[in-house]
């Protein structure tokens, strides 16, 4: 692997063990801390992908919980917006 440049993953120049490794580095792992924000985004992505595949009961209780999500979150900000108009 050069030094002092970009390194391209894909470079076919590189050693294949290299590649390799940069290739894990750029996903995510497949743990990750819940407190960080790459955290969040996985578990979010995983429970969406767990949602589109379930059937059934489980799908609608995944959907309802999405939803009820977004609704407390938009709640939420509404009420905030009304708190902040009338003591602004």
């Amino acid at each position: 692997m050069r030094t002092g440049e970009q390194d391209d993953p894909l470079d076919p120049e590189d050693d294949p063990a290299d590649v390799e490794a940069d290739r894990r580095v750029l996903q995510w792992g497949s743990v990750a801390n819940p407190n960080t924000a790459d955290g969040e985004l996985q578990n979010m992505h995983a429970f969406a992908q767990a949602a589109r595949n379930a059937t059934g009961w489980r799908r609608t209780v995944a959907r309802l919980a999405a939803w009820s999500g977004l609704l407390l979150i938009t709640a939420y900000v509404l009420a905030a917006l009304v708190v902040a108009i009338r003591h602004g």
